[in-house]
C-alpha cells in the first residue's frame, strides 16, 4: 500500500483500516463492503470496494449477472463462452456432453484467484467435481478473439472506475 499511502498523504487525506475509527478520508479493508457502510459514509469519505463486489469477485456470481445482462442484451453479451453453473447445473453439463461431440471445458472453482484450482478437461464427470462450487465454460482456444477480430491481450469490458453506480472509461478483462 506505499503508492496509495503516497497518494494519499499528498492530498493531506487520513487513512484509516480501523472499523471502529469515524474520522478519515479514506477506509482501507481487504474484505467486501456492505451496503450499509456504504449508506454510513460522509460525503468527503471514500472506500476502496463499493457495495455488492463480492458478487462479481466470484466465478459463479460473475456468471449469473453476466448470464442476465446476456438475456437483456444478447448483441453485446456474443462473446460469453457456454457457461454453467456448478453443481447446480451439472446434470444439464453431463447431459449436453452426451449429446454433442465431447468439446474441452474450463472449470474454474468459485473462489479462486491467480488460476489456482482452474483445470481443462474432456470430461463432464470430473468438470462437475470442482467443490463445493464453481463454474465450466466451453473452452475457448483462442480467447482473444472477439466478433472474429484478435484485439491482442487487451481485449475486454469497458470499465475503469466504479463511482456512485457509474462506470468510467478504461479497460479491464473478464476472467469469467
Amino acid at each position: 500500500m506505499p503508492l496509495v499511502e503516497e497518494a494519499v498523504n499528498s492530498l493531506g487525506w487520513v487513512v484509516s483500516r480501523d472499523e471502529k475509527q469515524t474520522d478519515w478520508d479514506l477506509f482501507w479493508t481487504d474484505t467486501s463492503v456492505s451496503e450499509e457502510r456504504v449508506m454510513r459514509l460522509k460525503r468527503f469519505q471514500k472506500i476502496n470496494h463499493f457495495a455488492g463486489m463480492n458478487i462479481l469477485a466470484r466465478k459463479v456470481g460473475m456468471a449469473k449477472v453476466l448470464r442476465r445482462m446476456g438475456l437483456k442484451l444478447p448483441e453485446h453479451f456474443s462473446f460469453m463462452p457456454q457457461t454453467w453453473l456448478l453443481p447446480s447445473e451439472a446434470s444439464e453439463l453431463k447431459m449436453q456432453s452426451r449429446k454433442q461431440e465431447q468439446k474441452w471445458l474450463i472449470v474454474k472453482p468459485d473462489n479462486g484467484s491467480q488460476g489456482k484450482g482452474i483445470f481443462l478437461t474432456d470430461d463432464s464427470d470430473k468438470a462437475c467435481c470442482v467443490s463445493p462450487a464453481g463454474v465450466a465454460q466451453e473452452y475457448i482456444e483462442r480467447p482473444f478473439l472477439i466478433d472474429g477480430e484478435d484485439e491482442g491481450e487487451e481485449a475486454g469490458e469497458v470499465c475503469g472506475c466504479v463511482e456512485g453506480g457509474e462506470a468510467g472509461e478504461g479497460k479491464g478483462r473478464s476472467d469469467t
